[in-house]
């Protein structure tokens, strides 16, 4: 009975993946041959090859399921040779393409993975109904961007994998490798993030693009809007909108990299950029400039923050084994100077390791933002001299909810 029931989800499931793929291709072409029905079909033969293959199991599961795609492949080469030469009618080669697709999803379902098909599934009938929009966001890629996602494929998809997953010994002291690594593909993604948001929705996508060019580096933002402008309203929003991106992406990576150290400390960061966000609600409105999210991927910018974290991260290992837990709250004010990113990932390694508490993890990541705040208001007051309040109001009110927040609500 358990048998029969969850063979027919499975099998309405592969029905329903195929004919949404056969939807959209019928509703896009209503002459042609190939439809709901026909791909709804396959999708449900790959299913059956799958369920059929694992009463044999190993090589012979294999071989059936491999067979089916072949015979699959084979349909839709012969049906587009003949509707496209022998019967001079257009049968478009993505249809033809997604006639084995449709298979492999009905064989994705057969094993279990359901996730997988479906979100397949999705992703395919998405590029396939947006496919003007697809095709006129491919004219506007510059070489520029092509080189640079490039350069991220071989960050996240090649080196990546290939880095050691045990720690390496560095100057005495053990270092994660690949955790250093992650942090440098989750700050590319949001530089390009970034980018594209800048990019394609303009002078809306210019704030999303200062919100997650903070992300980046709140510092770099701050440093190209002192040198283009003596407004100080332009300023002080690109101030706190940078700030509030830094410490929002510095939460989630938190969650992301420690998520015991973020259950156990998140309310004083979090108290901390709510401030901001206030602050980034009643100063906006401004126009500003977007030059920093010019380029996509800098890979200067992947060199420096990679050599920057790993700076970090040797002076805190340093300092606390030297000095202890006061070595650690000096070290994280000094690397907030530079990045609080750096100093929130370095701080999540020593409590993944168990050098650290809780208690002081979050007092260390709160000097962290002090130094980021610090070096911020020191780049901008050359500036903005006389209306130095309006950014310094921020920063301060922002440091204060988050000591109120680790005195009443951090752990000892």
């Amino acid at each position: 009975m358990a048998f029969e029931v969850s063979f027919i989800s499975s099998a309405l499931l592969s029905l329903a993946l195929g004919g949404l793929i056969g939807l959209e291709r019928e509703r896009s072409n209503p002459h042609s041959t190939l439809g709901l029905r026909t791909f709804a079909l396959v999708s449900f033969l790959g299913l059956l090859a799958s369920i059929l293959g694992s009463n044999f199991g190993g090589v012979a599961q294999i071989a059936l399921e491999g067979l089916g795609f072949a015979g699959a492949l084979a349909f839709a080469i012969i049906f587009y040779y003949l509707k496209s030469s022998k019967m001079h009618e257009s049968l478009g080669i993505t249809t033809a393409l997604v006639i084995p697709l449709s298979y492999l999803f009905g064989v994705l379902v057969g094993r279990g993975f359901i996730l997988e098909a479906v979100a397949s599934t999705i992703a395919v009938t998405l590029l396939l109904a947006e496919r003007m929009k697809v095709h006129a966001a491919v004219k506007t890629i510059s070489h520029t961007e092509l080189v640079d996602g490039l350069i991220f494929a071989i960050i996240a998809f090649v080196i990546y994998p290939i880095i050691p997953q045990q720690p390496q010994v560095v100057l005495g002291f053990s270092f994660d490798l690949q955790f250093v690594w992650k942090i440098v593909v989750i700050a590319s993604l949001l530089s390009f993030a970034a980018h594209f948001l800048a990019k394609y929705l303009h002078s809306k996508g210019v704030f999303l693009a200062i919100f997650f060019g903070g992300a980046v580096s709140a510092l770099g933002v701050i440093h190209l809007y002192a040198r283009k402008t003596f407004d100080f309203k332009q300023l002080r929003f690109a101030f706190v909108t940078s700030s509030a991106g830094a410490y929002a992406a510095d939460l989630i990576l938190l969650a992301l990299i420690a998520p015991v150290l973020f259950t156990l400390a998140v309310y004083p960061l979090l108290f901390a950029t709510a401030v901001l966000f206030i602050f980034m609600f009643f100063y906006r409105g401004e126009k500003m400039h977007d030059g920093v999210f010019s380029k996509p991927l800098s890979l200067s910018f992947v060199i420096e923050f990679s050599l920057l974290f790993f700076a970090v991260k040797l002076f805190s290992e340093y300092a606390v084994a030297s000095l202890g837990q006061n070595g650690l709250l000096i070290s994280s004010f000094l690397g907030g100077l530079v990045s609080s990113t750096a100093v929130f990932a370095t701080i999540a390694s020593l409590f993944n390791g168990g050098e650290i508490t809780a208690h002081g993890a979050a007092l260390s990541m709160l000097l962290g933002l002090a130094g980021s705040f610090a070096v911020k208001l020191v780049l901008l007051y050359p500036r903005i001299r006389k209306s130095i309040g309006s950014v310094l109001v921020p920063a301060v009110l922002s440091l204060a909810a988050g000591v109120v927040a680790f005195i009443l609500l951090v752990p000892a």
